[in-house]
Formats: structure tokens, C-alpha cells, sequence
């Protein structure tokens, strides 16, 4: 399992997340930033379900553009 610092996302991280077919990865990324999703989705006022749903969707669309990202390590990741 991967320990990464909770104040930083790691360039390694996000080089692993293209690979769709890495799974550790993606269980460390959705761990990491899933918890974040489903904070904004309450602030918006969303149910359980719905934020299941958005937090899903999220996950999908992510899934697809996460092939191509090109982290900056000037910048933050969540920015």
C-alpha cells in the first residue's frame, strides 16, 4: 500500500493513475480524494443518492481524462 502526503499529490501517484489498468493506484487515488468529492456534493445541499451519483460520474469522467493529465508539480493537483 502507498503512503502518500496528505498535503501533496505525488507526480508517481498521477503517472500510475493513466495506466486504467493499475488498480492499487486508483484504489489510493479514490481513497484520497473521494472523501473531498462527497464534502462539496453536502455543501451543494445533495442527498446520499444523488451524491453516490455525482461522485460516481465523477469517477468515470476522471477515469477518461486522467490517460492524458500532464501534471504540473508547480501547481495544485486538486487546483
Amino acid at each position: 500500500m502507498r503512503l502518500v502526503d496528505e498535503g501533496s499529490m505525488s507526480s508517481l501517484l498521477l503517472s500510475e493513475v493513466s495506466d486504467w489498468q493499475d488498480h492499487s493506484a486508483w484504489v489510493s487515488f479514490r481513497d484520497r480524494y473521494d472523501r473531498h468529492l462527497r464534502r462539496w456534493c453536502r455543501a451543494y445541499g445533495l442527498d446520499d443518492i444523488s451524491i453516490d451519483e455525482v461522485c460516481q460520474r465523477i469517477w468515470i469522467e476522471l477515469a477518461e481524462r486522467m490517460k492524458t493529465v500532464q501534471f504540473d508539480p508547480n501547481r495544485a493537483f486538486r487546483g
